[in-house]
């Protein structure tokens, strides 16, 4: 019974952040963490993305991203992007509200820069929960696949691929539910 309870929250919270997505990027900038550009650099995503959407990182999340860039094409890749302009890094203002919450590191970071007109990327469930108590817009790399096709920036055959692409990285439940969005797409 209580795996019933939990698929069914989870398939709420799920269907929540992809309603999230279709109904907030259409006038708003992403902050986005390592975690979610990383697994969009991996899937093949992070182009497209960046082609459609205004992304922003805090420093931290362009360290953690590419400190190890000799080492690591998606750390080139997410390196070439800061370079060409099509992902800015931004300091984020000092944020004594976020410092009290306790967290560090990238996703203190992400938090500081988000704003009124912002949603923040991630893919981490401790950071998605904060996101959630907090009331904070926030996207997953795959509802974020899930808005490009919304959106018109691409096709459902690619939409597919890309998220059979990022399939490996992210939950079994949030790849069905962002496939049976796309699937139902017309």
């Amino acid at each position: 019974m209580w795996i019933y309870w939990f698929w069914a929250l989870s398939t709420l919270i799920i269907t929540k952040v992809l309603c999230i997505a279709i109904n907030t990027l259409e006038y708003m900038k992403l902050v986005m963490d390592s975690d979610s550009l990383i697994k969009l650099t991996k899937a093949g995503a992070k182009e497209i993305v960046l082609n459609n959407i205004e992304v922003c990182i805090p420093p931290s999340v362009m360290n953690e991203t590419t400190e190890n860039k000799n080492k690591f094409p998606d750390a080139i890749k997410i390196h070439e992007n800061v370079n060409r302009g099509l992902l800015k890094v931004k300091n984020p203002p000092n944020n004594s509200f976020v410092k009290s919450l306790g967290i560090k590191g990238g996703e203190a970071q992400v938090l500081m820069l988000h704003d009124s007109s912002s949603a923040i990327s991630s893919d981490d469930a401790k950071f998605l929960n904060l996101l959630e108590n907090l009331n904070i817009p926030y996207l997953t790399p795959a509802s974020i696949i899930v808005f490009l096709l919304k959106k018109g920036a691409i096709k459902k055959g690619e939409s597919r691929e890309l998220l059979g692409n990022l399939k490996e990285f992210i939950s079994d439940e949030e790849y069905h539910l962002a496939m049976d969005e796309v699937e139902n797409d017309n």
